[in-house]
Parts: C-alpha cells; structure tokens; sequence
C-alpha cells in the first residue's frame, strides 16, 4: 500500500502541506480544479480543517528542523482497536479510514495515536485525521509540497531508493576504489 513518507531533510516548514489539506478537505473545494483556486474559498469554510500538521523537531539548528505528521496508516492501528463505535477501521487495502458520523468524540483514538496524528475538530466534536484523499491520484499534501519533503510511494520504493541513496554517498567518499570497500573492524581501518 502506498503511504506519505517525510524526507526531513527537505522539510522547510513552510505549511503549504497544511493549507493545500485544508482545501481539499473543505466543503467548498472543487473536484477537478487546482486546489489552489479554492484557497480563498476555503478559508472562509468554518468546516475546513487539515489533517496534516507541521511540527518543530528541533530548534538547534537554523533553520529549524521541521516534521509534517499525519496518520501513517498503521499495520497494526492501535486507534482502530480503542474505538468504541467503530468510526475508525481498516479497509482491505491497509488504509485506515474514519466514518466521522460514528464518532462520538470520546478521544481514545487521540490518546492511543503513536503519533499525534488524530485530533477532535473543535467545532464539530469528531475525530478528524488523515485520508490519503482517495479522490486524488496521490494526497494534496504530497502533490504540494515545494520541496518534495513529502513522497506518496510504496515502502520497497523509499527503501530502494534509501539504498541508491547510500551507495553514491559511498562511491562519492570512495571514488578511487573499483569494487566493494572492504573494512577489517578488528584491526581499525
């Protein structure tokens, strides 16, 4: 199942992640148009709410080191199990959605969320989290993102490319050897 993956690295905490979410959740958004058209429209939506928030991570380092958290679509959710109504599960693909009309608002699924990723809408009194917006060819989050912190792709994909990513650090550190680098950890290097 494809999920959001962060590249923290080229996270700037821009929030564009959030307002795009926003819009694509609001009940003025457009289906078909750029969701940037509805932004104004959006904004004057009182049931407009993202499920995406960007967090500091760090402040040590300039600029800050930020991290946009949503839901992860656990394997094993512990949401789904805590809550008493239902309102959340786990479809066949692995998603795991939420019927907000189910919900009560009792804040299990908050306090179980491993991630901070569930919160309760303040008007409406219901859990609100994120959907991967099954509407869209890939999360308005994603499909926003200046940077391309934010990547919509399976996990043998990232950790593809993680491992592509490893070897031209290596053969970047190593440029005069011509085969495998070989470390002796007993005797040092």
């Amino acid at each position: 199942m494809k999920r959001v993956y962060v590249d923290i690295s080229r996270c700037l905490g821009c929030k564009t992640c959030e307002l795009a979410c926003a819009v694509a959740h609001s009940g003025s958004r457009r289906r078909g148009a750029p969701i940037m058209l509805d932004v104004y429209a959006a904004i004057a939506d009182p049931t407009s709410r993202s499920r995406v928030r960007v967090v500091p991570v760090s402040q040590a380092y300039y600029p800050p080191i930020t991290l946009p958290i949503q839901c992860r679509h656990c394997e094993k959710p512990q949401c789904v199990a805590a809550c008493v109504t239902g309102a959340l599960s786990r479809d066949g693909e692995g998603r795991v959605n939420l019927a907000p009309e189910r919900c009560v608002g009792c804040r299990m699924c908050v306090m179980l969320c491993p991630y901070g990723a569930i919160r309760v809408d303040p008007l409406l009194g219901v859990a609100v989290k994120c959907d991967l917006c099954p509407d869209e060819s890939e999360p308005a989050c994603v499909s926003s993102c200046p940077t391309r912190a934010l990547i919509y792709a399976e996990e043998e994909e990232i950790i593809g490319a993680k491992h592509r990513r490893m070897a031209d650090m290596l053969s970047e550190a190593y440029p005069q050897a011509h085969g495998p680098v070989l470390v002796d950890l007993g005797r040092g290097m």
